[in-house]
């Protein structure tokens, strides 16, 4: 196509009415050309000319090793970006703050802005073309943590110009690290109740991937595992929750864990990680039982009597999930003391106000320590109420004589009969006119006697006994008063029988009755005779007559018996008291071989939990009867055959409650017939146990009684003996535990202890604190060891009635070291050996925690569990099968000392900035820490300065820092030691250490920091030790978490030098790093890196390397 001429266009008039601009109205053409220049440059400036590629504003996932890309759309001025900050570049040009500012996003938010560039990550810049740069960080950035980025002060050519364009400003946040497991419930407990969830929480994992890691976890049924082969295929049913906001797994089960087996844990993150050091394999115990308290205390604080205790006690008794724990105390003990109540915090008892009562313990409440508290009260005063009458006085007097009190007709008073006064006389002085007839006083032995002067103190408290709670509360004690013009002119003689003991519900028939009248009515005074016959088993005591006023004892008890006195007026009362004749009971306890009653089973003794509780029927003062448990003493004098003696009385009906435990193996089989030995028929048999009925007759006391050295007591007493028999079950489980002998560790020794097997899980008061450490054996791993209740078929075991699996071992000579675990059955191998080996039976397997199949040797290793499977395939000598199979999880084999040193630092800068020759920077560093428990903390031996030297010399002496230039490789600390434990840590012990790096560089020797280290480390630690607990009052804030501590005191020491003197002209800060190290991973010898731990921040990166000191060498 040509050129167009002006025809190719419409021509375009533009006209105006406007006057035509004159000549001296005309704008200058270089006024016109300014004002386009500067329109031109403020539409450039206003673009977007410096834009941050990556990472984007926002951007999460960031990578840790990422590089910030910064692009312009024109080029971009070199020179104006730092390329060497905080050394010089090479124009010699050093500005205040670096062009790519880098800062933890946490640090600026609690930083003032112009202490930034302290905090900043220092890098490298390269250009990759003239309109992009990228900032290279010196060290990674920290996983999952927000950065804040600030691009400052960046030229770029303009037209010719070099134009600062506006500052950027964004933040970031990096990827988190490797899925791992941050807890489980495995690492706090070490047994577990039956319902109680089993908890996965994970750490480092994006809320999108829980589910993938909860795939890694679930729990399997350790009995049935080991019984199938040890094949992780049999879980239990259970229920799965998985809570994605706090990244945590919850198990539970559809009904219940195995009550009394174990449960296993797996969690396999390397399936996911690839790095298998994540993986988590651990065994629990399911709870069966917990050991039982019986304490008592009285109702005002006064100290309770031995006999009191003894009374309530009940030996090492063991509660099981679903079998009632009797609960036995007699209502009354000796020198008026009475029971009142049960209570616990532990466990529910349905009914507290009874003296014998049964209670159930649930599973999911199994607690390792149920403790039951019996409150009792010594009834050491009693009120009682008397009461004036019509017709004379009432006198209350002292022994001595003294008048307390005198009472008129329808006057009341409380009289107390107590320690310091036990009794009162009450003198009936009658008015003129009258004559004392009788007293009203119901219970009373002078109740309806005519005597003036009474004695109240022992039959008032023996009515208080009787009455129970209701004491001093009953009827008023009141005379009574006839008019002498009044009376009658009959003379009475009027028989009673009164029983001495103190039987509420006693009425005249249960003891005898009267074979003459027992009340005569005459015109006049005239002799009588009242006569008495006791029933069976009752004697008569003494005698009371009104018209003598006195007791009077029979030189021997009668069973018949006449008095003759006169008759009075208005009437003569005759009182025959009667007592039940006392009879002593001795009922035997003991296993008996082959079902023969006299022949005990010299390989076993009874279990404390199986016995006899004797209870006798009583009635009440409105006849409603009840069973109320004896107080015995106990005799265990004689291994075979322990007894307690009983005191009763003929007539008593007994229940005797036959209590055997099942779970000890000990089967119930019958009475002894053995001559003279009473065996009770009546028998009634209940789902959880048995009951006999007998009265007693003292023509059964066929023994001469002695006392429990046997020597004799001058009685008869009745003898019953009940007989158990072992079946084949597991009567303890053996383990080399770590005892604890003093205070110092070092004293610590390794000690064979017989555990229960309900509650062998359970840790024994002479341990040491920290967790359950069982002896490692070299070569042999360690030994447990099974003993059974009756002789044992060894050719059982050899068959493979034994299973052991030895899990998550640490070989501490190398602790990269895997496949360490095995299983093992037992079998003929030198793993199995039995005892005793004094050629009586064998009853005991001692299977040793190793393969002696393997070499190198595998075993059972430091901080390993061992599980323990006893099959029922397991019989006796007599071809009897084990009663159940059972599980033991022994954990954890013995732990090691731990030392913890610094071995390298490197920091992005040295302190002194470079221009044409390198500075060496003078580094100095200040270190802290400590071994922090739930409640307390001891300082370590980090609490120094490194290099370590004579501070307060001025000027700063050589040997008080190192030189290092930051071109140079990392720094060796050689080995620094900060902590060291020669024995052994507990595994809630964690080992926290701080260390802060600085250039000395101050312009004052009097305030400088480097001359000041010992003075802020000793505020330092005196604020760390002010967090230990106090044993006698633990304030919350010593209580706290170390997770609020540890920042706490890490800014007090920031706080501390920042006062020292203004930032500027202070020591140089280099960075800083801080590292907890727990038993998770050992302290830091079992990471991604064994045994380096690594912790960087801001520009600096430390590692530190731990090392585990064994108390034996392992041989393999």
């Amino acid at each position: 196509m040509g050129g167009c001429s002006s025809s190719c266009f419409p021509e375009v008039v533009m006209r105006s009415s406007s006057p035509p601009l004159r000549a001296r109205d005309r704008v200058p053409a270089i006024v016109l050309v300014f004002l386009l220049t500067l329109l031109t440059t403020l539409a450039a400036r206003s673009q977007q000319r410096l834009t941050i590629l990556s990472p984007t504003n926002g951007a999460v996932d960031v990578s840790t090793h990422t590089d910030i890309t910064i692009r312009a759309t024109t080029p971009i001025v070199r020179y104006s970006v730092t390329q060497n900050w905080p050394d010089a570049d090479a124009q010699a040009w050093r500005p205040e703050e670096p062009t790519v500012l880098l800062i933890d996003d946490a640090v600026a938010s609690t930083t003032p802005r112009f202490r930034w560039k302290h905090h900043c990550i220092h890098g490298n810049v390269v250009f990759d073309d003239p309109w992009t740069f990228r900032y290279i960080p010196s060290i990674p950035l920290q996983p999952r943590k927000t950065y804040r980025l600030l691009v400052l002060n960046v030229g770029v050519m303009i037209q010719g110009q070099t134009t600062i364009v506006p500052n950027l400003e964004s933040t970031f946040r990096t990827v988190a690290p490797v899925v791992s497991l941050a807890a489980s419930t495995f690492d706090s407990i070490r047994v577990i109740t039956c319902r109680r969830p089993v908890y996965f929480r994970f750490r480092d994992v994006r809320p999108e991937d829980v589910a993938m890691a909860s795939n890694s976890a679930w729990i399997i049924d350790r009995t049935e595992d080991l019984h199938n082969g040890g094949d992780p295929t049999y879980p239990v049913e259970r229920r799965v929750f998985l809570n994605g906001d706090t990244l945590t797994l919850e198990i539970t089960p559809v009904t219940t864990w195995p009550v009394g087996g174990a449960i296993h844990g797996i969690c396999q993150l390397g399936t996911i990680t690839g790095d298998d050091r994540q993986d988590k394999v651990a065994s629990l115990p399911v709870r069966r039982g917990g050991r039982v308290q019986i304490q008592t205390r009285s109702v005002d604080g006064r100290p309770v009597p031995d006999f009191v205790d003894s009374a309530l006690s009940i030996g090492p008794y063991v509660a099981v999930s679903g079998v009632d724990l009797p609960l036995r105390s007699p209502e009354w003990f000796d020198d008026a003391w009475r029971f009142v109540r049960w209570e616990s915090r532990d466990v529910t008892i349905a009914h507290p106000e009874k003296p014998s009562t049964d209670v159930t313990f649930s599973c999911d409440l199994m607690l390792p320590v149920f403790q039951i508290t019996a409150i009792v009260e010594r009834i050491d005063s009693l009120a009682v109420v008397v009461k004036g009458a019509e017709g004379g006085t009432l006198i209350v007097r002292a022994p001595d004589g003294t008048s307390l009190v005198e009472l008129a007709e329808d006057e009341e008073d409380t009289i107390v009969i107590s320690d310091e006064q036990p009794e009162v006389y009450l003198h009936a002085t009658p008015l003129a006119g009258y004559q004392m007839a009788s007293w009203n006083a119901v219970g009373q032995t002078f109740h309806g006697s005519a005597t003036a002067v009474v004695s109240l103190g022992a039959g008032a408290v023996r009515l208080a006994i009787a009455q129970g709670p209701s004491i001093g509360y009953g009827n008023p004690i009141v005379p009574v008063f006839n008019p002498l013009g009044g009376m009658s002119e009959e003379y009475k003689l009027k028989g009673h029988i009164v029983n001495v003991d103190t039987d509420p519900g006693f009425v005249e028939e249960d003891a005898g009755m009267f074979t003459t009248e027992r009340e005569f009515e005459h015109g006049a005074s005239e002799e009588r005779t009242v006569c008495v016959r006791t029933n069976e088993c009752w004697d008569i005591v003494a005698t009371f007559i009104t018209r003598r006023g006195t007791f009077e004892d029979l030189p021997n008890p009668a069973r018949q018996l006449c008095i003759t006195d006169v008759m009075l007026n208005p009437v003569n009362d005759v009182q025959f008291h009667v007592q039940r004749r006392p009879v002593r009971l001795r009922v035997e306890r003991t296993l008996v071989k082959d079902d023969d009653p006299n022949e005990s089973d010299p390989l076993n003794r009874l279990h404390p939990e199986t016995t006899v509780i004797v209870e006798v029927r009583k009635r009440d003062r409105h006849g409603v009867s009840r069973w109320v448990a004896l107080n015995g003493k106990a005799c265990s004098q004689d291994p075979l055959l322990r007894w307690t003696t009983y005191d009763v009385r003929c007539g008593d009906e007994l229940r005797l409650r036959i209590l055997s435990s099942e779970m000890r193996g000990e089967e119930w089989r019958f009475w002894s017939d053995a001559t003279n030995y009473v065996a009770p028929g009546d028998e009634r048999v209940y789902e959880r146990e048995r009951q006999y009925t007998f009265i007693v007759d003292d023509d059964l006391a066929l023994f001469d009684a002695g006392d429990c050295l046997g020597a004799p007591l001058g009685e008869k007493e009745i003898r019953m003996r009940a007989c158990w028999r072992k079946t084949f079950g597991i009567d303890a489980i053996g383990m080399r535990l770590r005892l604890q002998q003093s205070e110092s560790k070092a004293d610590d020794v390794f000690r064979l202890k017989w555990l229960d097997p309900i509650v062998y899980h359970d840790e024994l008061a002479d341990e040491v604190d920290g967790g359950r450490q069982i002896e490692y054996i070299p070569y042999h791993g360690t030994k447990i060891s099974v003993r059974f209740t009756a002789p044992l078929d060894i050719r059982t075991v050899s068959a493979g009635g034994m299973k052991l699996w030895s899990y998550s071992n640490v070989l501490v000579n190398d602790y990269a070291t895997k496949d360490l675990d095995f299983d093992v059955t037992s079998g003929d191998l030198a793993n199995i050996t039995y005892q005793p080996l004094d050629g009586t039976p064998i009853t005991t397997v001692e299977f040793a925690a190793n393969d002696p199949t393997t070499s190198p040797r595998k075993q059972a290793l430091h901080y390993g569990g061992v599980d323990v499977w006893v099959g029922t395939g397991i019989k006796s000598l007599r071809g009897v099968p084990l009663q159940s199979a059972a599980t033991f999880v022994c954990q954890s084999l013995e732990k090691t000392g731990v030392a913890v040193n610094l071995e390298e630092g490197d920091w992005g800068y040295d302190g002194d900035w470079d221009f044409i020759w390198d500075n060496h920077g003078e580094l100095y560093h200040v270190v802290y820490g400590a071994a922090l428990e739930s409640s307390d903390v001891s300082m370590t031996s980090a609490f120094r300065r490194i290099p370590r030297c004579d501070e307060q010399r001025k000027p700063v002496p050589d040997n008080c820092t190192v030189e290092w230039d930051d071109s140079d490789p990392a720094y060796r600390f050689g080995g620094e030691e900060l902590f060291f434990e020669p024995y052994w840590l507990a595994d809630h012990t964690a080992l926290w250490t701080r260390i802060a790096s600085y250039d000395e560089d101050c312009r004052s020797d009097d305030n400088c920091l480097v001359n000041n280290v010992s003075a802020i480390l000793k505020e330092v630690r005196e604020r760390l030790e002010s967090y230990e607990a106090d044993e006698e009052d633990k304030t919350p804030e010593s209580l706290r978490d170390w997770e609020t501590i540890l920042p706490e005191v890490i800014s007090l020491g920031a706080r501390l030098i920042d006062g020292l003197l203004p930032i500027e002209d202070q020591d140089y800060f280099l960075g800083a790093g801080s590292v907890v190290l727990g038993g998770g991973t050992l302290w830091g010898a079992r990471t991604q890196t064994p045994p380096y731990t690594t912790a960087s921040s801001d520009n600096a990166t430390y590692k530190f390397k731990t090392r585990l000191y064994p108390r034996k060498a392992v041989i393999r």
